[in-house]
């Protein structure tokens, strides 16, 4: 019995030894091909620093030839003020543009295509009103200050104004932008934040913009309306009012959309607005096509809403009703008959 267990240990043993020089060949086999490295220790041989001293050595013949040619075209130069641009031939000169004087190089201005290192513009926010316009197809138009196109907006839009009258209660007035309306806002590409106003009458519709850099997307942070209580559009209203404003709840996302589509919907639900002294209104659009933060006067490949509509809530009820009722009938037949 000791013999055979013995003679197991041996056999398991070979086998065991056998899989692992197989294994260790394979690894070795691979190895040799996908993993060598050099044991070389002189990393001159590498073709590595080779190519690199190759390109040195040209820079450094084509870097003496400058400064000979240029030596030679000074010499009748006798101005130290003048002699700057014959130094060129250290990396100093060629980093620190702005300390050589202007004048021709080939022909160019050399100003005209150096700019100075030490004096580079820092980014900075900057806000314009904008130049506002109504293109031909109705799309509301904000450019930046490069007259570049920033916010493009077009949209049916109904507002619906509640209000109060002498009497103590509550009237509406639903009023619509004017063919005519006048468009402008204003662009801060640094800050992030661009609007779009547009304004008829009494009336000012504001849509605010706003970016998300984490989902690398644009928003409406903020719709807005303003109007005039003490407007013949308003009869009967409360006396003591005057100027309102009315807005959207702040922190929502309205209309989030990535940064290479456009927003496009025909049908959203509506938009409540309101103020700290409980004057409310609402927004309704319809064809809504909008593009934040753009680059051209042409909308990016449209992200389309997903489509909601009000249903008839006594559609299911109706239903429901019929099925209930065609089942009692059934019954009371088969129990009849």
């Amino acid at each position: 019995m000791a013999k055979g267990n013995l003679c197991l240990v041996i056999l398991g043993a070979l086998a065991l030894a056998t899989w692992a020089a197989a294994v260790g060949s394979e690894e070795e086999s691979r190895g040799g091909t996908e993993y060598s490295y050099p044991v070389n220790d002189d990393i001159t041989e590498l073709p590595q620093f080779k190519l690199y001293s190759t390109i040195q050595s040209s820079f450094t013949e084509k870097m003496k030839n400058l400064h000979s040619s240029e030596g030679k075209t000074s010499k009748g130069n006798h101005n130290a003020d003048d002699n700057i641009d014959s130094k060129s031939d250290t990396l100093s000169n060629i980093v620190l543009l702005e300390e050589k004087k202007p004048g021709k190089r080939d022909g160019v201005n050399a100003t005209d295509y150096e700019m100075p290192i030490r004096n580079m513009p820092v980014a900075e926010a900057y806000k314009t009103s904008g130049n506002g316009y109504t293109r031909s197809d109705g799309t509301y138009m904000v450019n930046d200050d490069d007259e570049e196109a920033c916010v493009m907006a077009y949209f049916k839009c109904q507002s619906t104004v509640y209000y109060p009258d002498a009497k103590g209660d509550y009237q509406s007035k639903v009023i619509s932008p004017a063919e005519d309306a006048e468009v402008y806002g204003m662009c801060d590409r640094t800050g992030e934040v661009s609007e779009a106003s547009v304004k008829w009458a009494k009336f000012v519709l504001t849509l605010r913009f706003g970016l998300d850099d984490l989902t690398d997307s644009w928003f409406v942070s903020r719709f807005s309306l303003t109007y005039d209580l003490r407007d013949a559009m308003f009869p009967d209203s409360a006396s003591g009012l005057s100027t309102v404003t009315v807005a959207s709840k702040e922190g929502r996302k309205f209309w989030q959309t990535n940064n290479a589509y456009s927003f496009r919907c025909l049908l959203l639900h509506d938009i409540a607005l309101a103020d700290i002294y409980n004057n409310t209104a609402t927004l309704h659009f319809d064809e809504v096509r909008v593009q934040a933060f753009c680059d051209t006067n042409l909308f990016r490949r449209p992200k389309h809403c997903i489509h909601r509509v009000h249903r008839d809530e006594m559609v299911p009820v109706t239903v429901g009703g019929l099925l209930a009722g065609s089942t009692l009938l059934t019954v009371a037949f088969y129990g009849i008959f």
